[in-house]
């Protein structure tokens, strides 16, 4: 027994012996990564002087270190280091610069952790109300789950438009001047926000013009992207299209869009299944989503576009639209001329008489 207690001894001063030999040299025992989260921080309402518990001041110290403002050691001391960072904190971010941690800088600081440590998103973004039915005049609401830094909106791709960003993270604009439009009409407004550490993040949403008010269509652009999307994917594809419906051989224009449709997961109650041009023009007209061309309608992409070689406003070909420049448009479409497999055309506009209108089903 008395041999181990004196081993036990032994070993205790040996320990002691290196406390007392590391501990002055500022040699750690062990590397330990510290962190503003593993920190109490201080409750609004303080003000941190050199007397404030060491902890409040280790917080402050690696808030501002994160924040960029380098406060020298992490030691909690409040030194001339500490007060200098605090003060440039200030001066960025429009504060007293006293150099004091007092309730408007601590509060200021927290908010811009959470900025730094939680992901911006756009919660929601809706248009709620029109003001006026020949103008393009809407009030919209944006809201993020952190405070932005910038938000900025265009209407129809063309047109800057500033939201005012306020604290409760709600935005609201009234788009004035982007030129007359008629009811019926669907239009594209599409939010850009800007956050405090560099992300940017966008949301579109399509409205239809309506009176009173418009008509949010928000979830058509899944399925506008998806049809689109899968379009895309099948450039230069011979016909296997019409073989999916049971019509092997045959003309299948139509066979391709509805093909398209049924990848992209569009209901058959909302995008008919058919090889024949005007059985689907008639469908989508009967479901009155069908613009001729000329109505108004300003065509977007993702639009089903048909055709009439005639200029009869009939149907004998049809496509899916990917661009719109001014009046020039860009479609694909399968079983065109003499390009028997899915391919881009370029030829169309607006304008042209060939083209009987456009069909937006999602």
């Amino acid at each position: 027994m008395k041999k181990t207690n004196s081993l036990t001894a032994t070993k205790f001063f040996a320990l002691l012996i290196t406390l007392l030999i590391l501990l002055p040299l500022g040699l750690p025992l062990m590397t330990v990564q510290a962190a503003v989260n593993d920190y109490t921080p201080p409750s609004n309402n303080e003000i941190l002087t050199y007397r404030s518990e060491s902890y409040k001041i280790y917080w402050l110290q690696e808030a501002l270190k994160s924040l960029g403002y380098d406060p020298g050691p992490i030691d909690g001391l409040l030194g001339t280091k500490t007060e200098n960072a605090i003060r440039k904190y200030q001066q960025a971010n429009g504060l007293v610069a006293d150099g004091i941690a007092g309730p408007n800088t601590i509060t200021s600081i927290k908010n811009k952790l959470a900025q730094q440590q939680t992901p911006l998103k756009i919660v929601s973004f809706t248009c709620s109300t029109m003001n006026g039915t020949t103008r393009d005049r809407y009030d919209f609401t944006v809201t993020t789950n952190i405070p932005a830094k910038a938000v900025y909106s265009t209407f129809d791709g063309t047109g800057w438009y500033a939201f005012t960003p306020s604290q409760n993270h709600t935005k609201f604009v009234e788009l004035n001047g982007a030129g007359e439009v008629k009811k019926g009409t669907n239009r594209a407004v599409k939010v850009t926000v800007y956050g405090y550490n560099g992300e940017t993040i966008s949301q579109t949403i399509y409205i239809t013009v309506n009176d009173p008010a418009p008509t949010i269509i928000t979830n058509s652009s899944d399925q506008r992207n998806k049809i689109l999307n899968y379009a895309k994917s099948q450039i230069g594809q011979g016909n296997i299209y019409s073989a999916k419906f049971g019509a092997p051989g045959v003309d299948w224009c139509a066979y391709f869009i509805s093909y398209c449709a049924q990848q992209a997961g569009i209901s058959e109650s909302n995008f008919i299944r058919t090889g024949w041009c005007p059985s689907m023009m008639q469908f989508f007209k009967n479901k009155g989503v069908f613009y001729y061309r000329g109505s108004g309608y300003t065509p977007r992409a993702g639009d089903i576009i048909f055709f009439d070689w005639d200029s009869a406003k009939g149907a004998d070909h049809v496509g899916i639209i990917t661009e719109v420049n001014g009046n020039s448009i860009t479609f694909i479409d399968g079983n065109s001329n003499s390009k028997y497999y899915v391919s881009y055309q370029t030829w169309a506009t607006t304008n042209d008489s060939r083209v009987t209108g456009y069909a937006s089903p999602y």
